[in-house]
């Protein structure tokens, strides 16, 4: 299901970055307000330009990357079981970094790594502070990667812009999850 789940991440991307999910409450809610009257909220950016953080560049990855090129975007991957550290993976430029590196540099990091001892809790506080303010996480992977309460702090403290995740440690979320009460979720 790698292009499936590459299909899913960039979606994701894309309504972060347009902030789709925010204008449908709205419209849902029975409210209208314009960008041009409140650009404040509805103040999108453009995917073309950015940089995308891909934490593991297997099957979904290398699928991630290929669509990723359509948007004219930069690609950075980590991945620790990539030995040789091609300049291209799917036939698309990709740099290799750290994962401080890449974490410090993205404007969305989207993550698609199997949970390993090495792997549970890969990106915990410390790596959440290391995000710009203005960046996106993407997490179509597994919920063990993240500190699911450290990104939930981020995310409430404004340390990082907004997070696409389709994966929880409980499934389905339960009525009163923080997660719902996120308008950057």
């Amino acid at each position: 299901n790698a292009v499936a789940v590459a299909e899913l991440t960039v979606g994701l991307m894309l309504g972060l970055a347009r902030r789709i999910p925010a204008a449908h409450g709205m419209i849902r809610g029975g409210e209208w307000r314009s960008a041009v009257d409140n650009l404040t909220t509805w103040q999108g950016i453009e995917l073309s330009g950015r940089t995308a953080g891909l934490v593991g560049c297997g099957a979904t990855g290398r699928e991630v990357a290929r669509r990723l090129a359509a948007f004219e975007m930069k690609v950075l991957a980590f991945d620790p079981y990539v030995a040789d550290h091609p300049q291209t993976v799917a036939n698309v430029p990709v740099d290799f970094a750290s994962l401080d590196d890449l974490l410090s540099r993205s404007d969305f990091v989207s993550i698609h790594a199997a949970v390993t001892s090495q792997s549970r809790g890969l990106l915990g506080r410390d790596e959440l502070a290391r995000m710009k303010r203005q960046a996106f996480l993407v997490n179509t992977a597994r919920a063990a990667l993240v500190d699911e309460q450290a990104l939930l702090d981020a995310l409430r403290a404004g340390r990082i812009a907004g997070a696409a995740v389709d994966v929880h440690r409980v499934e389905p979320l339960p009525p009163g999850s923080p997660w719902l009460a996120l308008d950057n979720v």
